[in-house]
C-alpha cells in the first residue's frame, strides 16, 4: 500500500488561557496536552518528538518594543548578562554570583526553547521571530542562537521571509529558522521562492455590499480609533487615489496606527486592534470606497486561517482576544511554504510527525503541518493507476476506514500483489453493513473487506473483477451494491473459507440474481 503521511499534536506551551481556548477549539484538542509555563517544563518527563516549533515573544527584539532582548538582570548583584552567553543554558542563575533571584526578559525565554531542543533532539525545528533580531544591535545574541543549537548536532538554515510574498496581501517580515538534525539532513533544504499575492485585500474582506448602498461618498469606519478617524478625513482625496501598496498618513504621533492598507495591510498588532483597510466596490453609481478596521474573521483570514478556525474559536473567545491572538500569531501561508519545500527535500521527515509547540498562540505552525501533510496525502490517493486506463489483473476490492485520519478508501490489489488506493465515501459500505449485521461490533470495526468474483462450474471460487479501468470500476462497484441491496438470494455465514488476501475469514458470503458472490470481510483493531 501507498504511503500516506500523518501528523500528531504531541504537546503545546502556553500560558495565555484564551489562546489555549481558541487552540483547542480550532484544533479539535484537550486542554491536557498544556504544559503551560515553559519556564517550569520539566524536559526530563517530556515525550518523544519528531518536531519542535514556536518562537518566542519578540517584545523585546522588535524595533517598536524595548529592545532589551534576551538579558536577564540579577536582583542579588547587578550583573547583567546574555544567557545564550552561559557554558550550561539549563542552569538559570547569575555566572557571578550564583543566583536565581533574576529579572528576565520575554524574549529572553528563547533560551528555554533552546533547552527542550537540545532535551527532546527531534528531526527537525523551525522558530520564527521579528526582522530585528537579525539587526545589528542583536547581532551577538543570534550569533549565540545559531552557535547553540549548532552545538546540539543541527544545521541551521534562517531566512526573512514577508507574508505579502506568499500569498497573504500583509506586509509581515518575519525571521524564519530552520534546523535540521545532521543525520537527517541531505542538504538539499532551500527556502522557497517569493510566489507573489494569491489574494488581494478585497478577496480577504468582508462582503460590505449593504453599506455601500445605504451610504454615500467615502464611507470611513466609525468604529476607528476618533484620533485616527479624524486623519482619515483630512486626507480622505489622498488616500482613495493612492497608488501606494500601504498609505501613511501625516501625523506626529502613533505612526504605526495610521497605516491604510491599499495593496496590503500593515502588519497586523497584538497590542493595538486597528488593523485598516481600503475596501474598494464597483457599483452604478461608480467606484466606491470603504476605509475600515479590520473584524476579527477578516484578522483571522490575513494570518491564513480558515473561517471555519475563526468560528471554532469565537465560540469560546471574545472579539478582543481574538485580535490579539491574531497579531501575536504566524502567517500560516508562510510556514506552509516553507514546509512544502522541506517536504520536496526530505519526504521522509513527514513519514511520522509528532510536534511540540512552544508558545503555541492559535496553531499556525499545525494548520501548516495539516495542509501539506492533507495535500500529500491527495496526492497519494490520487496518484493511483485507478484513474488511467490501467489493465492490471485485478484480484479484490477492499474498502476500509483510515481511523488516524477519518477516511475511508478503495483498495484495488493485483494478482502480482500491486496495489492502488483512492478515497470514497464512506456511506455506503456502513450502511449496507448496518443494514444486513446489527449485532457487529462497529465501535471496533477497522475496515471491511469486500471483494467480488465468480464461482466456476465446479465449485472453485475465484476472484475476477468485471473491469480494469477506474471508471468501470466504480460502475461495477455501485451496481454490485445495488444488486446486494435489491436481489439477494442466498445469504450463508462461511467460517471455512480463507482466502490467500491476508488471511481474513469472510463472514458472509452473498450471491446475487447475476450470479456475482460478494465475499465480506470484517477486522477490527485488535486483529
Amino acid at each position: 500500500m501507498k504511503k500516506l503521511y500523518n501528523y500528531e499534536i504531541v504537546n503545546i506551551s502556553e500560558i495565555d488561557k484564551f489562546a489555549v481556548n481558541s487552540y483547542c477549539a480550532i484544533h479539535g484538542t484537550d486542554p491536557s496536552i498544556n504544559l503551560g509555563d515553559i519556564t517550569k517544563i520539566d524536559v526530563k518527563t517530556l515525550p518523544e518528538i519528531s518536531t519542535l516549533v514556536g518562537g518566542s515573544p519578540c517584545v523585546n527584539f522588535s524595533s517598536a518594543g524595548n529592545k532589551n532582548g534576551s538579558k536577564w538582570v540579577c536582583l542579588d548583584c547587578g550583573k547583567t548578562f546574555d544567557p545564550l552567553e552561559l557554558d550550561d543554558i539549563s542552569i538559570a542563575a547569575c555566572p557571578k554570583c550564583n543566583s536565581e533571584n533574576l529579572e528576565k526578559t520575554e524574549s529572553s525565554l528563547i533560551v528555554y526553547w533552546l533547552n527542550i531542543l537540545k532535551a527532546t533532539t527531534p528531526n527537525f525545528a523551525i522558530f520564527e521571530n521579528v526582522k530585528n533580531l537579525l539587526s545589528k544591535r542583536f547581532e551577538s545574541t543570534f550569533k549565540l542562537f545559531v552557535s547553540k543549537i549548532e552545538s546540539f548536532g543541527y544545521n541551521c538554515y534562517y531566512q526573512v521571509l514577508n507574508a505579502k510574498d506568499y500569498g497573504i496581501p500583509q506586509n509581515r517580515e518575519r525571521v524564519f529558522f530552520l534546523a535540521i538534525r545532521k543525520d537527517v539532513d541531505n542538504g538539499k533544504f532551500k527556502f522557497p521562492e517569493p510566489c507573489g499575492l494569491k489574494f488581494t485585500i478585497n478577496d480577504l474582506l468582508e462582503d460590505n455590499e449593504e453599506i455601500y448602498h445605504s451610504k454615500s461618498g467615502i464611507i470611513v469606519d466609525d468604529t476607528i480609533a476618533p484620533y485616527v478617524r479624524k486623519n482619515i478625513n483630512k486626507e480622505l482625496a489622498e488616500i482613495v487615489t493612492s497608488t501606494k501598496n500601504i498609505y501613511r498618513m501625516k501625523c506626529t504621533s502613533g505612526y504605526n496606527d495610521h497605516a491604510i492598507g491599499i495593496k496590503y495591510v500593515p502588519a497586523l498588532r497584538a497590542s493595538n486592534p486597528s488593523t485598516i483597510a481600503m475596501q474598494s466596490y464597483d457599483t452604478t453609481e461608480g467606484k466606491k470606497h470603504y476605509i475600515k478596521r479590520l473584524t476579527p474573521l477578516e484578522a483571522f483570514r490575513f494570518m491564513g486561517f480558515s473561517d471555519e478556525d475563526y468560528h471554532k474559536a469565537a465560540k469560546v473567545t471574545c472579539k478582543s482576544q481574538l485580535y490579539k491572538q491574531c497579531g501575536n500569531s504566524i502567517v500560516v501561508n508562510v510556514v506552509y511554504e516553507v514546509l512544502k519545500s522541506l517536504f520536496e527535500a526530505m519526504p521522509y521527515l513527514f513519514e511520522d510527525i509528532k510536534i511540540l509547540d512552544l508558545f503555541a498562540g492559535i496553531g499556525a505552525f499545525e494548520k501548516a503541518f495539516e495542509r501539506v501533510i492533507d495535500e500529500e496525502n491527495h496526492a497519494v490517493i490520487n496518484s493511483s493507476t485507478l484513474f488511467g486506463e490501467s489493465k492490471a489483473s485485478l484480484w479484490t476490492e477492499r474498502l476500509y476506514h483510515h481511523k488516524e485520519f477519518d477516511k475511508w478508501f478503495l483498495e484495488i490489489g493485483d494478482y502480482c500483489g500491486g496495489v492502488d488506493i483512492c478515497e470514497i465515501a464512506e456511506g455506503e459500505a456502513k450502511h449496507w453493513l448496518t443494514e444486513h449485521f446489527p449485532d457487529l461490533p462497529y465501535k471496533e470495526l477497522f475496515g471491511i473487506t469486500f471483494g467480488i468474483g465468480i464461482e466456476t462450474p465446479d465449485g472453485d471460487y475465484y476472484y475476477q473483477p468485471k473491469s480494469q479501468s477506474w471508471s468501470d470500476v466504480l460502475e461495477a462497484y455501485d451496481a454490485a451494491c445495488s444488486e446486494v441491496y435489491e436481489n439477494l438470494t442466498e445469504v450463508e455465514i462461511t467460517e471455512e473459507i480463507e482466502w490467500l488476501m491476508n488471511g481474513f475469514q469472510p463472514i458472509t458470503r452473498i450471491t446475487t440474481k447475476s450470479d456475482d458472490v460478494y465475499e465480506v470481510y470484517v477486522y477490527t483493531d485488535e486483529d
